[in-house]
């Protein structure tokens, strides 16, 4: 008996090893950078090379610090944030990798395809069927792997798993140019790799990040001015006991940031095989439910809160537009004063109307602000509102390589940028694209003062010439373009300005090289256009659009078409 008790004490002395073991694993960065913060440490160097964390690392009210990790691998083993910064400024982050085991999407090769199902097997080594690893978003690529498959519009359906490892999907809509032979990655969209609330100045360097189970960098409520520097987005190594290459790197946004009130700034960095845009910035979209006076106005946020977020950053003197209800069009512009929240409720049937997707929600599940601008109000009837002074304005990329990706390369509806010496190839939608999404996103706005020369753009764009329903819905027909998503295209007037685009060259494209819609001012010189507007579909026909072109306009005027540099 003794030596069967000396055995089992054995085993419970393992066990219990084991767990203090995966508690220290578990907490051990948190617990190396409290102790290196509270001693007063300015610069922080990682201490082992590689940290395997199921909790997020979590920075409050930091400031003036250098995280260095020395080359040291960060792995996540839940779909969660590597890091949360929350009211942090001027800190600096560098030399370090982030990625996921188990990887937060899973992938395989198509077995069965027509119009109302899809299967796939999972590959070997990839985490198998269960609930937590089915998703609505999948992603084609060409039966070795190596690229997303050129024609293919985005795929959206209900999954179901027949067993462990093989999975059916019902897709929404039909999928044009899906065989059985190509490759298919499946992601369930959960949080972002480093979440910022509230920080600014912040840089991010010599960083590579292969998985994230949302966006990799993600910015709300912020005040902006980061700087990212030689940071890579790119596929991470085959998992352990894995055949197949991986198919995606994040499952989300390479970069996005909304309601800041500085852009970022984007240099030497590589961003590739995201599920979706290498960088999104934006700002608000409100609607106004009342003019409550000579000067103020209300509007009705979709929650229950005790201070909003957007307008207490806001600073007395920032523009505030409104807005055409289905437009957009600019009614008039305005500057900020003040703000104050009011103990009070509109009806369900008001509340509903500024935003429909809480019809199920009890009235009381609303929060009023009333807005004073220092000009007499000189609109009425429905309308929103915006302002660029919190939609991520003055940003700079310059001298980076998107390529290879979901949805945009550059998704921007922020002001006062520039965008230089960079390369754009195999990106599935328009590799830049300028201008708000206001009908359905909510996200703004009207931008000016963009500049975007010396770039190199190959094969983009090509996803929405899958079909010609997929073309025909799309309102960024073009390699470049200005645009909006309104819910009318009627009549919508000029509202972007001051647009440079000169000495690129676009190279492959279905639609327009260059698509300007709604712009009052620009200057196109220098640029080389090859191998586009040779689609035999009708892009942006649901919108009114028509008469495409390599330089394609609609409701745009005073443009500037210089002919190309002969010597470039």
């Amino acid at each position: 008996m003794r030596c069967k008790w000396d055995m089992l004490g054995y085993f419970v002395l393992v066990f219990v090893m084991m767990f203090h073991l995966a508690a220290s694993e578990d907490n051990s960065l948190q617990r190396e950078i409290d102790a290196a913060l509270k001693s007063g440490k300015k610069e922080v160097r990682l201490a082992q090379q590689e940290y395997r964390l199921k909790k997020s690392v979590v920075l409050r009210g930091v400031n003036n610090v250098v995280f260095d990790g020395g080359g040291a691998k960060i792995i996540m083993t839940e779909r969660k944030n590597a890091w949360m910064l929350f009211d942090c400024s001027n800190l600096t982050f560098q030399n370090f990798s982030i990625d996921y085991d188990p990887l937060p999407y899973t992938q395989g090769t198509v077995t069965a395809v027509n119009d109302t199902r899809i299967e796939f097997k999972i590959d070997e080594g990839y985490p198998q069927a269960k609930p937590e690893n089915l998703g609505w978003n999948f992603h084609a690529f060409t039966p070795d792997g190596k690229y997303w498959k050129k024609y293919q519009t985005d795929i959206y359906g209900e999954p179901e798993a027949i067993d462990a490892t093989h999975v059916r999907i019902r897709p929404i809509v039909k999928v044009p140019d899906l065989q059985v032979g190509d490759r298919l990655a499946m992601d369930r969209r959960n949080d972002s790799c480093i979440d910022m609330r509230n920080t600014k100045n912040l840089r991010f360097e010599d960083i590579t990040v292969y998985a994230s189970p949302g966006c990799v960098f993600r910015a709300y409520h912020c005040d902006g001015g980061d700087i990212y520097r030689n940071v890579k987005i790119l596929r991470g190594p085959k998992p352990i006991g894995a055949q197949a290459e991986r198919l995606l790197s994040a499952n989300a946004d390479a970069i996005h940031y909304g309601y800041c009130r500085k852009g970022v700034t984007i240099v030497g960095c590589e961003f590739a095989f995201m599920g979706d845009d290498s960088l999104n910035l934006h700002g608000n979209v409100t609607p106004i439910v009342e003019i409550s006076g000579i000067r103020s106005f209300r509007q009705i946020v979709g929650n229950r809160q005790k201070d909003s977020d957007l307008l207490r950053r806001m600073r007395p003197g920032d523009k505030i537009r409104v807005l055409a209800r289905d437009t957009f069009r600019i009614l008039g512009e305005y500057t900020f004063r003040s703000y104050r929240r009011l103990d009070m409720v509109y009806s369900k049937e008001v509340r509903n109307r500024a935003y429909p997707d809480l019809a199920k929600q009890p009235a009381e599940e609303q929060t009023v602000y009333e807005l004073t601008v220092n000009e007499e109000i000189g609109f009425s009837g429905e309308a929103f509102w915006d302002t660029p002074s919190m939609a991520c304005s003055d940003f700079r990329v310059s001298d980076s390589y998107f390529h290879d990706h979901r949805a945009r390369g550059l998704r921007v509806m922020a002001s006062n940028g520039i965008i230089e010496n960079c390369r754009f190839e195999r990106i599935k939608g328009p590799a830049i694209s300028a201008g708000p999404e206001y009908a359905y996103w909510r996200e703004s706005g009207w931008v000016e003062n963009i500049i975007i020369r010396n770039c190199k753009f190959k094969d983009n764009g090509y996803a929405s010439d899958g079909s010609p329903e997929a073309a025909e819905r799309s309102y960024v027909p073009g390699v470049i373009c200005f645009y909006a998503q309104l819910v009318s295209y009627e009549d919508v007037g000029c509202n972007q300005r001051n647009i440079v685009i000169e000495n690129n060259e676009i190279d492959g494209g279905p639609f327009a090289g260059i698509f300007l819609f709604s712009v009052d001012g620009a200057k196109l010189t220098g640029n080389q256009i090859s191998r586009v507007a040779d689609s035999q579909n009708r892009p942006g026909a649901k919108w009114g659009f028509s008469g495409m072109a390599p330089v394609w306009m609609e409701q745009s005027k005073n443009v500037e078409i210089g002919n190309p540099d002969k010597k470039r």
